[in-house]
């Protein structure tokens, strides 16, 4: 769920779970919108915390959005990143929690690209794909700082010797 949009969250459903994949498939967010064809398949693995809560969510609600606020309606796009600023400054057990300076929801999706970018620097098709890009264009353009196309080159030819 770290690499999702957080609009993206808001609109999922019980439906869109394959329990089997452990994935959320949700390309019929995406399907009618103008700027479609800017998006890949869209599918979420779920991690074994993610999919616990996520099963838990769909016993609950088995119809319409699992994510819902306290009147039982669906999240509004906005609500991830209120519900983290208040576990920053307003929950007794969270708010003296030592939160990085200006966290955002959306910032876990670029810490997820960057530290996916930093430990598999030769994986960016991978990344294209988790992310839900159609090509490489975004990544480079955000996270190109992060990938030198040499280094891995350079690197391969560590304790390569053409003459032994």
């Amino acid at each position: 769920m770290d690499r999702a949009r957080p609009p993206t969250v808001t609109h999922i459903e019980g439906r869109h779970y394959n329990k089997e994949q452990s994935r959320w498939g949700c390309e019929d967010l995406y399907s009618g919108r103008s700027a479609q064809v800017k998006y890949v398949r869209h599918v979420r693995f779920l991690n074994d915390e993610a999919r616990e809560m996520v099963e838990r969510f769909n016993a609950k609600y088995p119809e319409g959005p699992i994510f819902r606020n306290a009147y039982g309606e669906r999240w509004k796009p906005n609500a991830p990143q209120i519900y983290l600023t208040n576990l920053r400054v307003k929950f007794k057990h969270s708010k003296g929690l030592k939160w990085p300076k200006g966290v955002v929801v959306y910032g876990l999706r670029h810490a997820f690209a960057t530290s996916f970018l930093r430990k598999f620097p030769n994986e960016i098709e991978y990344l294209r794909v988790l992310l839900g890009h159609k090509n490489y264009k975004m990544i480079f353009s955000h996270y190109g700082h992060l990938i030198d196309e040499h280094a891995s080159a350079f690197k391969r030819l560590e304790g390569f010797n053409p003459f032994t």
